[in-house]
């Protein structure tokens, strides 16, 4: 189950952060700016806090907090890495140490990156193996940003590769994929994979448009996704 009442999420707050800074500079082009600050001001508090409760050194990532103990949820979660997806550089670490710390997780998957690592008897939604378009168009988005572009079109290949394949298939698109199985669809005790998907649908999109031909690494591949 999820502890809601005793647990203060990482993802949430920077979310909460982001938004600060979107409202502080919509008022500024409003012509505000004692709004602009107010609100520039929220978000340098929250991201201090962010920093200052969330992040765990021995982990190289945030992790949510727990209020009765103030200790942390150690497991990986692709949500831990949200301060880092909107910004927010970590104390006395960079990105790329982060990222290389992490690299079997964000890297070294089959189908793309999983909304979190592996744990013996849980099968949720947001749970390994299944691999969410909006997160590994988060992570695409920042490592083009940070000038990590390798980085970037790797996992562009691997998301659209495992979505290729499966539409092959099965001639559609699904809301979440497997990690472990190229082209499988992803699934949980909740609910099978349901098919459509609009953020599937413009996550691809997305990557068509960013990387271009450059998403068809095999030529193998390339012959048969340009077959009519």
């Amino acid at each position: 189950t999820i502890d809601i009442l005793n647990r203060i999420p990482v993802d949430l707050n920077s979310l909460m952060y982001n938004n600060a800074l979107f409202i502080s500079k919509m008022f500024k082009k409003l012509g505000d700016i004692e709004k602009s600050k107010l609100y520039k001001e929220k978000a340098k508090s929250i991201k201090k806090n962010i920093n200052k409760f969330f992040w765990v050194p021995e982990k190289c990532m945030w992790c949510d907090l727990i209020i009765n103990t103030m200790g942390h949820v150690n497991n990986v979660y692709f949500s831990n890495f949200y301060p880092m997806i909107f910004g927010i550089k970590p104390p006395k670490k960079t990105y790329e140490e982060i990222l290389h710390f992490h690299k079997r997780f964000f890297f070294k998957n089959k189908g793309g990156i999983p909304a979190g690592e592996k744990i013996e008897g849980v099968n949720e939604q947001w749970n390994h193996p299944n691999v969410w378009a909006p997160y590994n168009q988060m992570m695409i988005e920042f490592l083009l940003k940070i000038g990590q572009h390798k980085k970037a079109l790797l996992l562009a290949r691997k998301f659209f590769r495992s979505v290729l394949v499966a539409f092959k298939r099965d001639k559609v698109f699904y809301e979440k994929y497997n990690s472990e199985i190229v082209g499988k669809a992803g699934g949980s005790v909740e609910q099978k994979s349901q098919s459509g998907f609009g953020w599937t649908n413009g996550t691809v999109i997305y990557l068509i448009d960013q990387f271009g031909d450059k998403l068809i690494k095999s030529k193998r591949l390339k012959s048969k996704s340009t077959t009519k």
